[in-house]
């Protein structure tokens, strides 16, 4: 379901921008170039379902904005 996350960087060596998105794979929130070993709270604000943890900067460089749509698929296992 969607809830507000709330994630910490205090185990974290780089810098991470945090999606965050919803049920329907919707970003609905970004924080970007989280702080690395920080205990300070990085939240959605807002209720989300998924988490996609990316390095430092990735959402600038690819032009990634909220209302933006995600997708992924599961692959097999290969043994």
């Amino acid at each position: 379901t969607n809830d507000v996350q709330q994630f910490w960087m205090s185990n974290t060596p780089i810098s991470l921008d945090i999606m965050y998105a919803n049920e329907a794979k919707e970003i609905v929130s970004i924080v970007k170039y989280t702080t690395p070993f920080s205990q300070e709270t990085v939240s959605s604000d807002v209720p989300a379902r998924y988490v996609i943890e990316v390095e430092g900067g990735f959402t600038d460089t690819h032009g990634i904005i909220e209302g933006d749509q995600v997708d992924w698929t599961l692959e097999a296992d290969s043994q």
